[in-house]
Order: C-alpha cells, then sequence, then structure tokens
C-alpha cells in the first residue's frame, strides 16, 4: 500500500505542491479573519490607554492644498477640511505658558 502511495505522489508532483500552497494560504487567509473579528469585537468596551492624557497638542491648520501639473500648466487649489477643529484660544494660552524638553517653542500663529 505504500509503494503504491509514494508512486502516485511522485506521478503527481504538481497536484501535490498546488495542494500545499492552497493549504497555506487558506490557513494564512483564516487567520487574518480570525485576527479582524477579534479586534472588531473586542476593542468597545476598553477606555483609551494611550494618549488619554497628552503632555503636548500638535495641531495643524485645517486647509489642503493639491497642485495639479501637465505639461507648461500649472493649477493649484486650496479647500477647507471639514474634519479638523480649531483648538479654543484658552487652550491655546496654557499650552503656550509651557516649556519644552528641547527649551524652544515657536510662536503661537494669528487666526485667520
Amino acid at each position: 500500500m505504500i509503494p503504491l502511495s509514494w508512486q502516485t505522489l511522485l506521478a503527481r508532483k504538481a497536484s501535490l505542491a498546488g495542494s500545499f500552497v492552497a493549504l497555506a494560504l487558506s490557513v494564512g487567509f483564516l487567520g487574518a479573519m480570525a485576527l479582524t473579528l477579534a479586534s472588531a469585537a473586542g476593542g468597545h468596551s476598553a477606555q483609551p490607554r494611550w494618549f488619554s492624557r497628552p503632555d503636548v497638542v500638535v495641531a495643524r491648520t485645517d486647509t489642503v492644498t493639491i497642485t495639479s501639473a501637465s505639461g507648461g500648466d500649472r493649477e493649484t487649489q486650496t479647500v477647507r477640511t471639514g474634519e479638523s477643529r480649531a483648538v479654543p484660544g484658552i487652550v491655546a494660552s496654557r499650552l503656550a505658558g509651557l516649556s519644552l524638553p528641547g527649551g524652544s517653542c515657536c510662536p503661537p500663529r494669528s487666526r485667520r
């Protein structure tokens, strides 16, 4: 019985390799799917652990500038994003009084 199965495996090497490839891909796919389900199911009840009380808040402008070029034509378009919100003035004044580890801080920008 074993010599017959050994001869069959030797005769069908491509099928054997294809079976191992399919097995490896399916194990990887099932592992990724299990991680996705575990992260989606278990993350809603926990309180935030990182950055819950940051020492420094960094904010950028709420505009996006896009420059598109085609040959000699250049077009620049700037739009405001609806996502970001301005830092309240009281918070900005409190943050201006902080001393940074490097010893330098940039001056506060004027509002537009």
